[in-house]
């Protein structure tokens, strides 16, 4: 089953006149200037592809550098950053924070609210700084100044016992909430 019409494609290379099979062995059309040209051409397309490879090197280290950066995390850790961070950013805010007559004549309302009408309510005990925002306001309890209380916090002695509110107990319960909360 062969065609007739084939005829193998070297019988028409030796017909073309332009079509050069193999380079000639004259090597007459080559020059020094035309080897120098090549020669610097090859240098500075060497050149050129070391940058490139060095320049894509360097993004490929960048790029896993950056991987690494998403790797997951164990959640507990992130838990106490997070509770780290909130902490040490409200005691800043609070400890920057003056304390403002009418904010502390409230605190002090909802401790003797919470204590109630307890009869052995005996000592209110406030920051020496704290102690002068609330003369002249009659609270119907003894005050003293204890320089252990941070500023904006209270204690309520009373014989049974002691409450404690304000800025530290309330960043307290803030600390407890942040960790029960993300399940510490």
């Amino acid at each position: 089953m062969s065609d007739p019409q084939f005829t193998p494609f070297d019988a028409n290379v030796a017909e073309a006149p332009t079509f050069r099979a193999w380079p000639a062995s004259d090597r007459s059309d080559l020059s020094v200037e035309s080897i120098d040209e090549f020669a610097r051409g090859f240098a500075e397309g060497q050149s050129l592809a070391e940058t490139a490879f060095a320049q894509e090197r360097q993004a490929l280290h960048a790029l896993a550098a950056s991987l690494q950066a998403l790797q997951p995390v164990e959640p507990h850790a992130i838990r106490q950053l997070i509770l780290e961070s909130v902490e040490r950013l409200v005691g800043e805010i609070v400890g920057k924070t003056p304390v403002e007559r009418e904010w502390l004549v409230e605190q002090v309302d909802r401790v003797v609210q919470v204590a109630g009408r307890v009869e052995d309510k005996k000592i209110l005990w406030l920051h020496p700084d704290d102690l002068p925002l609330l003369q002249g306001t009659e609270i119907g309890i003894e005050l003293r100044a204890d320089s252990s209380i941070v500023p904006g916090s209270l204690r309520l002695e009373l014989e049974s016992g002691w409450i404690e509110h304000g800025r530290m107990v309330m960043l307290d319960a803030l600390r407890a909430s942040v960790g029960t909360e993300t399940g510490q």
